[in-house]
């Protein structure tokens, strides 16, 4: 997951499979992990628009940041804690 996660900092659009345990709307999901799945999946991905596909780039960064970053868990990790504690 810290491999996924160093890739959206940047702007990559992640594939993963399910197991892995994204959201699949935060991640291209591999249905199929085979090499001629994840072939599949690129050619899906290279077909896109280039518009398409700067808007994922963008949307990798933004959600890395926002629901994967040290800040978002310190604050979910503080909001369970302060939950227990009332």
């Amino acid at each position: 997951a810290g491999s996924i996660l160093t890739g959206m900092s940047a702007g990559l659009v992640p594939l993963a499979s399910p197991e892995c345990g994204f959201d699949p709307e935060d991640v291209l999901p591999l249905k199929d992990c085979s090499v001629q799945g994840l072939g599949r999946t690129l050619n899906e991905f290279a077909e896109q628009s280039p518009a398409w596909r700067e808007e994922r780039s963008m949307r990798a960064m933004q959600t890395a940041a926002a629901r994967y970053s040290q800040q978002a868990y310190t604050e979910a990790l503080r909001g369970a804690l302060s939950a227990l504690v009332r």
